[in-house]
């Protein structure tokens, strides 16, 4: 252990003397580059407050003591290596030679470390200084490296900004794993319902706050090195009269409004401690522990979207999805999205060599539909000769749909492939998936529950994309099963009581159908069933990801159309069945609105913001251009 000199004007003229002596024998470059001396850290330890590492310790001395800015440091344990720039201060010790000096090094990071620390390595006007572990390296735990480091700070540290810097850094008190906000002068009580992790380190929080008027100066998420700055008024507040009648009535609270769910960014460290830090204006600070929950793919956002019920919050939809529910998402759907997913192929049948069409039809849910299309196409002979793919999006039915898809090869036998997805990634990336395995040059993106009405309704829409080259895309006239329109075409209107975003209309829907023919060009049609060239869909991109399970990814790829100065439309004499979303299992009330409103605003963000309004040509909604 270093011994801490108590008389300022002997530490002064030790330090001089030390000075003296070492100036007289340095050589132009630093000893240890002579000789691989290695210095030695005595103690070490994690500052949860300060959000990094203390080491304490000496290496051989630097030619410069002045320097006050960062330096690029290395800490390797039993587990790897760490890296950080690190702030580094000197001071002379008595029980060292002149050729070595004290070191206090503050680095900022996680507080994961694996097995034992070995070396700290320094690197300085680009020269590498490193002090080893040994067995009489002392480990510090809690508080305690903050108070190492403030001693030696104060009373043995050679003077200059980099000193000034980690006092202020050693002299903060904070959490040291007690819960300690209802102990303070003004008590406030905070409780977490549920907190998910959110891609790969945000946090959303969902509880409740009782807290006197301006109680609460500021609070903030910390996590290892990360600390982000939270607003509670910024939240969405959620009606919580259990809360008011269990706790709050009896300390004097009315506001039944006092649940809360919130985002936080950048805001969890893997592995580190996370807890809540709350200042009061009484300069007191207050702590709570935070349990973050894992879950990915799509239980994670269903964990998220279940996590409220906007029509009984008092928040807008815009402040609600721009600073809370929309980044939250986000974040699990593009992790959710990164990883590589595997594709099994099975094939039933020859496929034809050059086909004309390739039929993307994925699969969730209602697989039986796979038997009554197939036995439809059976009547028409033209589906023979397409390229059919049936996509299945729903992993734990693979074996079920195999011996579906055998029984209905045998008693049709009409070619069709299987794409088995082992995860369950939703319509818009399940139909890319047979996008890019589409071996013909236009694809027809299907629904499992459409069926044809027209003879080789198919080979109509593909003749009109090939005599029209303005058209980028085109469907049929889908009927109900009553005979009644279900789509001729969309047009986007906004609703007052979704904040006025724009949401996909289906004109005369429900009306008996007209007698008409042509191409009717519109604003979208359905993703439940279009023609489009092949590599014009793969230029695209095909349908956005963004888009989660099944809502506007098909509105959005129309529009991205459009923005390249082509077409979509109907073609109002080619007509099949569409039994409209029966192909899907509904799921729970609240997270499915959710997660459809969450789509809405993405695609309100994407089109329809003011600075991107005009990236897309006006279409006049079902606008006939021709007849044939």
């Amino acid at each position: 252990m270093v011994s801490v000199t108590s008389n300022p004007s002997r530490r002064a003229q030790a330090r001089r003397t030390a000075t003296e002596r070492v100036s007289d024998s340095l050589p132009s470059t630093p000893v240890f580059a002579r000789e691989p001396t290695l210095g030695h850290i005595d103690a070490y330890g994690y500052a949860m407050a300060a959000g990094g590492w203390f080491f304490i310790g000496w290496i051989p001395r630097p030619l410069h003591l002045s320097h006050d800015g960062t330096v690029a440091c290395r800490w390797e344990h039993d587990g790897g290596t760490s890296d950080a720039d690190a702030t580094v201060v000197y001071y002379e010790r008595l029980d060292l030679d002149a050729s070595r000096i004290g070191i206090i090094v503050f680095a900022p990071g996680s507080g994961r470390l694996s097995g034992l620390l070995r070396t700290l390595t320094l690197r300085q006007h680009k020269t590498d200084y490193r002090a080893r572990s040994t067995s009489t390296t002392q480990r510090l735990y809690r508080n305690e490296p903050l108070e190492r480091a403030s001693q030696l700070l104060s009373t043995e540290a050679l003077a200059g900004d980099n000193r000034d810097r980690l006092l202020r850094i050693a002299n903060q008190r904070g959490f040291v794993g007690d819960e300690t906000l209802t102990a303070t002068s003004d008590p406030v009580q905070i409780e977490l319902d549920q907190v998910v992790v959110c891609g790969a380190d945000g946090l959303l929080l969902k509880g409740w706050l009782l807290a006197p008027e301006g109680a609460i100066r500021a609070a903030r998420v910390r996590s290892g090195p990360l600390s982000v700055e939270i607003d509670f008024s910024r939240a969405i507040k959620l009606p919580r009269p259990d809360v008011l009648t269990a706790v709050g009535a009896a300390r004097g609270y009315s506001d039944p409004n006092c649940g809360f769910v919130l985002y936080a960014p950048q805001a969890f460290s893997p592995g580190d401690d996370t807890y809540l830090e709350v200042d009061y204006g009484r300069s007191e600070v207050g702590f709570k522990w935070i349990r973050p929950q894992r879950v990915s793919g799509l239980a994670g956002i269903r964990a998220v979207l279940e996590a409220l019920d906007l029509s009984q919050s008092n928040s807008d939809l815009n402040h609600a999805f721009d600073t809370v529910i929309g980044p939250a998402v986000t974040a699990l759907n593009t992790e959710r999205m990164a990883k590589p997913v595997a594709v099994e192929e099975v094939c039933f049948g020859m496929a034809p060599r050059k086909p004309k069409a390739s039929l993307v039809i994925p699969l969730y849910g209602r697989i039986d539909y796979l038997d009554y299309q197939m036995a439809l196409y059976s009547k028409d002979p033209s589906h023979a000769g397409y390229d059919i793919i049936y996509v299945l999006d729903d992993p734990p039915r693979r074996a079920e749909l195999l011996r579906l898809a055998e029984s209905v090869f045998e008693r049709f036998r009409i070619p069709f492939r299987v794409l088995l997805s082992a995860v369950n990634v939703g319509f818009g990336p399940a139909s890319n998936q047979g996008l890019r395995a589409a071996k013909a040059p236009y694809v027809a993106f299907m629904n499992s529950d459409v069926f044809p009405i027209t003879p080789d309704a198919i080979g109509a829409l593909v003749q009109m994309l090939e005599t029209n080259r303005r058209i980028g895309a085109i469907g049929p006239r889908l009927l109900l099963d009553d005979g009644s329109v279900q789509h001729e075409g969309c047009v986007f209107r906004t609703l007052r009581e979704h904040a006025d975003w724009h949401f996909v209309d289906h004109p005369n829907k429900g009306r008996r159908p007209e007698a008409a023919k042509g191409f009717a060009s519109c604003e979208a049609i359905t993703g439940a069933y279009f023609v489009m060239a092949r590599d014009l869909a793969l230029a695209l991109g095909g349908f956005d990801a963004r888009y989660i399970v099944g809502d506007f990814e098909d509105a959005d790829l129309c529009l991205r159309i459009r923005a390249k100065g082509l077409e979509v439309g109907v073609a109002r004499a080619v007509e099949a069945y569409h039994l409209e979303r029966q192909s899907q299992v509904p799921p729970s009330n609240i997270w499915r609105r959710n997660l459809t409103l969450y789509n809405a605003w993405q695609h309100e963000r994407r089109w329809f913001s003011a600075q991107k309004h005009s990236r897309f040509p006006k279409a006049s909604p079902l606008r006939v251009v021709g007849e044939r």
